[in-house]
């Protein structure tokens, strides 16, 4: 599970256990300002990032191993983002 925190400028990352316990794994720095809303795409290798002040999106591959997200180095300027959705091309 990914949790945005808008005031430390990270993703909490956490494990979630069959009962459906949660267990803090690491935070990772968003590389803006204020992250709004993130999205993970279908194939779960990806995850989008939107944020409020830097008005752009962020792209993190997900490490199937941890759950980690390393930061691709890609900045997409878009306007005001408040929600995103990935949709699956058929």
């Amino acid at each position: 599970m990914y949790v945005s925190n808008r005031l430390h400028n990270t993703v909490a990352i956490f494990a979630v256990a069959n009962d459906g316990q949660l267990r803090m794994i690491s935070e990772s720095w968003v590389h803006a300002d204020y992250p709004r809303c993130l999205t993970i795409d279908p194939s779960g290798e990806s995850c989008i990032r939107a944020t409020r002040r830097a008005i752009r999106s962020l792209s993190f591959r997900i490490s199937s191993a941890t759950g980690g997200l390393q930061f691709t180095g890609r900045f997409e300027p878009v306007g005001s983002p408040a929600v995103m959705i990935m949709l699956k091309r058929s």
